[in-house]
């Protein structure tokens, strides 16, 4: 049972065509990179790759290039890009995960 959640708008407005294009791209990739320092410190670790964040790059690499080629057929129609991206953060106890898994 979730406790509680909230959301966050994380990005918001109407941009240029580039601009938008470089905010949603740019955060994929720090998001890529962040799971590929998070796989490398646990292969420094563990001797094995985590395989959450190999998975989580794969996904993240996939949704990047669905984004590029909704961008691309579309920038010749349109001047401006908006974009919506919210997170909703729920707190769940240990409890509660352990008894969904």
């Amino acid at each position: 049972m979730k406790n509680s959640e909230n959301t966050v708008d994380l990005i918001k407005g109407i941009f240029s065509q580039m601009e938008g294009k470089d905010i949603v791209l740019d955060l994929l990739d720090y998001k890529i990179n962040y799971h590929r320092r998070k796989n490398f410190g646990w292969e420094e670790r563990f001797g094995k790759p985590n395989q959450d964040s190999l998975k989580r790059i794969e996904e993240l690499k996939a949704a990047k290039g669905k984004i590029q080629e909704i961008i691309s057929k579309n920038e010749s129609a349109f001047d401006k890009i908006e974009v919506h991206s919210q997170v909703a953060i729920t707190f769940i106890k240990e409890k509660e995960l352990a008894e969904t898994n």
